[in-house]
C-alpha cells in the first residue's frame, strides 16, 4: 500500500491495483487482514470509488471469509468505505453484506455487527439510515431464530444512540413493543433491558406513557421469574426521581402480592 503514495494514481490504477487484488485473496489469514486494514492508504492516492469494480468483489468476497477475524476487519472498515464511495455505490453494493453480518454465526460478529450501525448511520446521515437500516431490524425482529430476535434489539440500542428523540419514538419503539409477548424469556428480557438502555434517549411523554407501561406488564404478568423479577429493577432505573415516587410503588406492591 505504501508503494501507491511513491508511484501516484495512475500507475497505482494500471499495475499495483490487480497486485493488491491477488494478496487480497492470499491463503494466509493474517496477509488477507493487513490487506483490509491498510485500504485507507490507498485511498489517500486513487480514491476507492474510482476502482471500486476492481476491488468491491473481492471485499464482499473477504465478507464471507472463513476466518471470523477476516470478517470482523472488513466489518470494521465499513463506516471508513461508507465515507469514500459514493452513497449510491456503497448502499447498491455493500449494504446487503453488511446486514448479513446482523445474522453471522459468530456472537461477537453479531454484536461487532449492530454497534457497526450507528457508525454507519453516522457515515452516511440519519435519512439514510431509517431507509435503509431499521427495515431490515425489523424484518430480523420477525425472524424465526430467536438469537437474531435478540441480534434486532441489540441494533435498537445501538441506533438510539444517534437518533433523535423523534426518531427513537417513530422508529426504534415499535420493534421491542413488537417483542413483548414473544415466545422465548430470553427474547422478552432483553426487551426489558433494550427499553431501559434506550429510555435517556426518548421523551418523557414516551418514557411515560409507552416504556413505564411495557415493563409494567413485564413486571407484573410475565410468566418467566427471571423476566419478571429483572423488570421491576429496569423500571427502576428507567425512571427519573419524580417519577420514581409517582409510578413506582404500586407496581413493586401488585408484584410483591
Amino acid at each position: 500500500m505504501k508503494v501507491a503514495a511513491v508511484v501516484g494514481q495512475d500507475l497505482t490504477v494500471e499495475y499495483l491495483t490487480k497486485h493488491i487484488l491477488a494478496v487480497m485473496r492470499d491463503q494466509s489469514t493474517n496477509v488477507r487482514l493487513a490487506v483490509v486494514e491498510n485500504l485507507g492508504e490507498l485511498n489517500t492516492v486513487v480514491s476507492l470509488d474510482h476502482i471500486s469494480k476492481s476491488l468491491l468483489p473481492t471485499i464482499i468476497d473477504l465478507a464471507s471469509d472463513r476466518q471470523w477475524r477476516v470478517r470482523m476487519a472488513i466489518l470494521e472498515q465499513t463506516p471508513k468505505l461508507a465515507t469514500i464511495l459514493s452513497p449510491k455505490t456503497f448502499t447498491t453494493e455493500l449494504l446487503a453484506t453488511v446486514m448479513r453480518w446482523l445474522c453471522d454465526p459468530v456472537y461477537s460478529v453479531r454484536v461487532a455487527a449492530t454497534e457497526n450501525l450507528a457508525n454507519l448511520s453516522v457515515a452516511m446521515g440519519t435519512s439514510w439510515a431509517i431507509d435503509n437500516i431499521i427495515p431490515h431490524l425489523q424484518e430480523l425482529s420477525k425472524n424465526s431464530n430467536y438469537l437474531y430476535r435478540m441480534t434486532a434489539l441489540m441494533g435498537v440500542v445501538s441506533m438510539a444512540n444517534v437518533l433523535d428523540e423523534k426518531a427513537c419514538a417513530e422508529y426504534l419503539m415499535p420493534l421491542p413493543r413488537s417483542l413483548v409477548q414473544d415466545s422465548v424469556a430470553n427474547v422478552r428480557f432483553n426487551v426489558a433491558k433494550t427499553l431501559k438502555s434506550i429510555s435517556s434517549r426518548v421523551s418523557r411523554r414516551t418514557l411515560q406513557h409507552e416504556i413505564i407501561p411495557i415493563l409494567q406488564k413485564l413486571a407484573q404478568r410475565d410468566s418467566d421469574q427471571d423476566v419478571g423479577a429483572s423488570s421491576p429493577c429496569v423500571f427502576v432505573c428507567a425512571l427519573s426521581p419524580p417519577l420514581i415516587a409517582l409510578r413506582l410503588i404500586p407496581v413493586i406492591n401488585e408484584y410483591v402480592e
